[in-house]
């Protein structure tokens, strides 16, 4: 199933990030995560909450949701963003 078509938008994506901020806070690779998203807190908050000291591993992995391209890869353009941002939003919290 692609992802493609299903993006809630930015105010949206921005709103379920900030539920991470407490976690955020305390995160130990920060500096890391932001560097791989390109300083993008909003994606990185919720990355280092489900996917902790893993993040790096996750971020190198290609995913099916992703149409099989890597987490790194996807934010290299604006549509491959929405797909990150949306597989992101669809995780159990």
């Amino acid at each position: 199933m692609s992802l493609d078509n299903h993006y809630l938008g930015d105010s949206s994506f921005e709103a379920y990030s900030k539920c991470f901020t407490k976690e955020w806070d305390n995160y130990n690779h920060k500096e890391d995560l932001l560097k791989l998203v390109n300083n993008n807190i909003d994606i990185a908050r919720p990355i280092a909450y489900h996917f902790r000291d893993s993040y790096k591993k996750w971020m190198e992995s290609q995913a099916p949701v992703l149409d099989m391209q890597t987490p790194l890869e996807c934010m290299k353009t604006e549509n491959g963003i929405k797909k990150l941002k949306t597989s992101l939003q669809r995780f159990p919290g």
